[in-house]
């Protein structure tokens, strides 16, 4: 590229002043910050070809902050027929019948492809593309179990594991460092102390609380108050113009770079002129979708093994139904047992996992647009929920919520629970994927298969042998992958057989305690360097920084993700 500074900017001055978001540029109509930053992601793609940067897939993570129990969904703790095997009743997957009630659990799983999975992947959810089996969704999962800290702390852990090493790039990091979109990372909603976006080359991440994220992020797709038709039409015609003569003048030079920024010029400005109508048509009901697909998810009764008869403490077991509720404008004891008349399903009729459906909207579109790269969305605490609770020999009923921290949630409460958390969860993937199926990608793909959702929280329960809830597993870590890239259940890292987690008699059975795998970094048990290993190569990141400390458990072979030689997870 020419270095004549009177008509174009050198490199250094190319990325240095990139603009990613309007957000970050004052003193700039909305508008203009917008395509600031679309001719900028040009710019930047133009150099990443002529450098041949990697092409990661996209990023979608997905935060519980808190940590519920996933032993109903992801936390696969018997993956294969025959595997040891020794029981908790919180380690449970379905619910045991008495007298024609649910008092009692059981960890039920099925073959499926060879992997045993959870019983609630029997079940199917409803999406636009109607009754959907939630095997479709196990088909393209991969599991990572068996890893650990060896340190307690909600924020600290949840950080790590998704920026494992420092003086590297946290895995959003590492994707938006390759990202060439105008919005190379977006989080919705802020998480606070819980976040953690470190990017290598100056990358930033545009953080949002506003109930329209996708409108945040492109307000200049709106029309700004006290400006009429007529003078916003002139002002953004004129935008057009010098925003296509300054990429005219970018890519005169005779250099590589300036003649593959040439050839996208002209797709710079339609992007900018899509742009302004795109969001409007598309916001509010794609909204609406995600939100009655999650919540009929969740709210679902009639599950064979989970909600099909009803869920009651005839004989009093504290433990097992034990449970905390936090009634809206009250408050409720930190322990209470349900009543004995108070049927489990009702406490979910009403209930609500919230921001979700604007996170998955807010990713549908940027993806599909090819605006964004790098999403994490959050799935807030199950709301609206209904109890009835024994406070000192009286029943005290509301609404409330249960916070992701299931300490005092029991056994047979955590089953309904979590069923319906992660029927929800799974409900928002499968509609995200079956609308990314619909647009094609690059070398006969489509966006499914170049996007990654990723679940994550704090780390895993350690469950109590008694039924009573679920402490801190800081060394029963699990996370799990989901992309069109992978086309068969999978699970990786080995866990504990039988283990009473930090040597606590009041904690046993199979729950995912971490274990050393065979060969593998002199025999020391994983860490969630480990994790974030994996989930870079299924990234498809060129450079995986995590790697050189712990090797990735899958690999990338002919565009899908297959084992390693480190093979299936196992018990020992």
């Amino acid at each position: 590229m020419s270095h004549d500074h009177d008509h174009k900017l050198s490199r250094r001055g190319f990325l240095g002043t990139s603009a990613i978001i309007g957000m970050q540029t004052t003193g700039m109509l909305p508008v203009a910050a917008l395509f600031e930053a679309i001719t900028m992601g040009f710019v930047r793609q133009a150099y990443a070809e002529t450098l041949k940067l990697g092409d990661p897939r996209n990023y979608i993570n997905v935060m519980m902050i808190g940590a519920p129990a996933r032993y109903t969904f992801d936390h696969w703790v018997r993956p294969t027929p025959g595997e040891p095997f020794a029981t908790n009743p919180l380690v449970a997957t379905r619910l045991r019948e008495t007298n024609g009630i649910y008092t009692d659990t059981d960890y039920i799983t099925f073959n499926h492809r060879g992997v045993e999975i959870p019983h609630m992947f029997s079940q199917s959810v409803n999406t636009s593309a109607g009754a959907t089996p939630l095997t479709q969704l196990a088909d393209n999962m991969l599991v990572i179990r068996g890893y650990g800290t060896g340190v307690d702390g909600h924020p600290a852990n949840a950080a790590v594991q998704v920026r494992p090493i420092g003086g590297a790039p946290s895995i959003s990091g590492l994707v938006a460092d390759h990202s060439n979109v105008p919005f190379s990372a977006v989080q919705y909603s802020n998480r606070g102390d819980f976040s953690t976006f470190v990017s290598n080359v100056g990358k930033g991440i545009s953080l949002t609380d506003d109930g329209r994220p996708a409108h945040a992020l492109m307000q200049g797709f709106s029309q700004p108050s006290g400006m009429n038709a007529r003078n916003l039409k002139n002002k953004y015609a004129g935008l057009l113009d010098g925003y296509r003569s300054r990429l005219g003048m970018m890519s005169s030079g005779n250099d590589k770079a300036s003649r593959i920024l040439a050839s996208n010029a002209n797709n710079a400005t339609a992007l900018m002129r899509k742009g302004l109508a795109a969001l409007d048509g598309f916001w509010d009901p794609a909204v609406n979708r995600y939100r009655n697909i999650i919540f009929s998810a969740l709210r679902t009764l009639n599950l064979p093994g989970i909600s099909d008869r009803a869920i009651m403490n005839p004989n009093g077991n504290f433990d097992k139904f034990r449970t905390f509720i936090h009634f809206y404008g009250d408050g409720a004891p930190t322990t209470a047992s349900l009543a004995n008349d108070f049927d489990v399903r009702n406490s979910i009729t009403d209930a609500v996992v919230n921001a979700y459906a604007e996170g998955l909207a807010m990713s549908e579109f940027l993806i599909r647009e090819k605006l964004g790269n790098v999403m994490e969305i959050r799935m807030h605490d199950l709301g609206n929920v209904r109890g009835k609770l024994m406070v000192n020999g009286t029943a005290r009923e509301g609404m409330g919520n249960s916070a992701h921290d299931m300490h005092e949630v029991g056994a047979v409460s955590a089953v309904l629970w979590t069923t319906g958390i992660f029927r929800a969860y799974a409900a928002g993937i499968l509609e995200l994927a079956h609308q990314l199926k619909q647009v094609a990608a690059p070398g006969g793909s489509n966006l499914w298969k170049e996007t990654v959702v990723q679940l994550s929280s704090d780390f895993g329960r350690s469950a109590r042998s008694d039924g009573s809830g679920s402490d801190h597993g800081f060394d029963q870590m699990v996370t799990s992958v989901i992309s069109g890239a992978i086309d068969q259940p999978m699970v990786v890292g080995n866990i504990r057989s039988d283990k009473q987690a930090y040597n606590n008699p009041g904690y046993g059975g199979t729950q995912g305690y971490r274990a050393p795998i065979d060969g593998y970094n002199g025999g020391v048990a994983p860490t969630p360097v480990t994790a974030a290993a994996t989930v870079a190569e299924v990234l498809r990141v060129e450079h995986n920084p995590y790697s050189n400390s712990a090797p990735a458990l899958v690999k990338n072979q002919s565009g899908r993700v297959v084992y390693s030689e480190f093979g299936k997870g196992k018990n020992v």
